[in-house]
C-alpha cells in the first residue's frame, strides 16, 4: 500500500536522501531563476485546500473539485452515482436474507492515468469480498460499463467521463460484509508529463519534470517563455532528482493530488519549498 510522506497541506513531496543539506539547494538552484522570475508577483494567498490525508476517503458530494494525480498514491473516489436495483432482490437461500444490488460509480482524477492497481474496500483488499463486489475501471475512454446502462436504471448516456479516470462498482449486500456504503480506496500511477530531455511523455514522479509540467498545464505557462527564462536548468534539476542514493533511492520525488480550484501559484509553492 502507497502511503506518502506528506509536505504541507496539497503535495506528497518525498526526498530520499533524509534531507541531505546541500542537495536540496542545488535543485533549487537549478530550477532558481525560472521559478523566482514566474513567481514573483503570485505567491500572495494560502491555498486552502484539503488536507492531502483526505484523498484517501470517499467524497459524497454533488460538486467537487477536479483532482490532478502526479506520481503514485491511494485515492479514494469522489461518487458521483450510487442506485439501489430496482424490484426484486436476490435472496439468500441458506439465511434468507435480503442482498440488494448496489450500483456506484464516482470520478478519481480528470485526467488519463498511467495505471491502476490494488483496490480496497473499507481497508480490506477487494478480493475478501469474493463475488460480492466487482469494480470497473474507465481510465479515458468514456466507456461506460454495461451494468450501468442495462441495470441501473438512473444512469445517463451522457455521464461518460470522457478524458478522466473514474470507477464504477457493482456491490451485492451483506450484512456480514457491510455495514454502510463501503468507500473504495485505488492505488493509481498518476498522469504522463513531458520529459524536457527527450521530448517524449513519461509516467514519472521525478520533481523537476512534475513542477515544469505544471508551470505549461496548470500556470498556462508557454514553453516558449520557460525555454527563455531556462530550460536547461530544469534539465539539470531533471538529472539531479534522478541521481540513485545510496539506498538505492532517487533524490527527489512528488507523489500527490491537487485540487483544480486551488490557487496554482500555492500548489507550485509548496512544490519549490519541499525541493529547498
Amino acid at each position: 500500500m502507497v502511503d506518502p510522506v506528506t509536505v504541507g497541506t496539497i503535495l506528497s513531496i518525498a526526498s530520499t536522501s533524509a534531507w541531505a543539506i546541500g542537495i536540496s539547494m542545488a535543485v533549487n538552484m537549478a530550477i532558481g531563476f525560472t521559478a523566482s522570475y514566474l513567481l514573483a508577483s503570485t505567491l500572495s494567498k494560502d491555498i486552502g485546500a484539503p488536507p492531502a490525508s483526505d484523498y484517501k476517503q470517499t467524497v459524497k458530494r454533488d460538486k467537487a473539485a477536479q483532482r490532478v494525480l502526479y506520481g503514485e498514491r491511494q485515492i479514494g473516489m469522489i461518487m458521483s452515482y450510487a442506485e439501489e436495483q430496482d424490484g426484486l432482490q436476490k435472496i439468500s437461500s441458506s439465511s434468507g436474507q435480503s442482498h440488494e444490488l448496489l450500483y456506484l460509480a464516482g470520478m478519481i482524477c480528470n485526467h488519463e492515468v498511467e495505471s491502476y492497481g490494488d483496490v480496497y474496500l473499507d481497508d480490506k483488499p477487494l478480493s475478501d469480498y469474493g463475488g460480492r463486489a466487482e469494480i470497473y475501471h474507465v481510465n479515458g475512454t468514456g466507456i461506460i460499463p454495461e451494468f450501468l446502462l442495462t441495470e441501473a436504471t438512473q444512469y445517463e448516456t451522457d455521464m461518460t467521463g470522457d478524458g478522466a479516470y473514474w470507477i464504477a462498482l457493482k456491490l451485492t449486500h451483506d450484512s456480514e460484509q457491510f455495514s454502510g456504503i463501503p468507500s473504495p480506496l485505488v492505488t493509481v500511477k498518476g498522469k504522463r508529463v513531458k520529459d524536457v530531455r527527450t521530448g517524449s511523455m513519461v509516467y514519472t514522479d521525478n520533481a523537476a519534470l512534475i513542477i515544469y509540467d505544471f508551470y505549461v498545464n496548470y500556470m498556462r505557462v508557454s514553453e516558449e517563455r520557460l525555454m527563455l527564462s531556462g530550460t536547461g536548468s530544469f534539465i539539470d534539476a531533471a538529472n539531479l532528482c534522478d541521481e540513485v542514493m545510496e539506498t538505492g533511492e532517487r533524490r527527489y520525488t512528488i507523489n500527490g493530488m491537487f485540487e483544480l480550484d486551488a490557487k496554482p501559484s500555492g500548489v507550485l509553492n509548496e512544490m519549490l519549498k519541499s525541493c529547498g
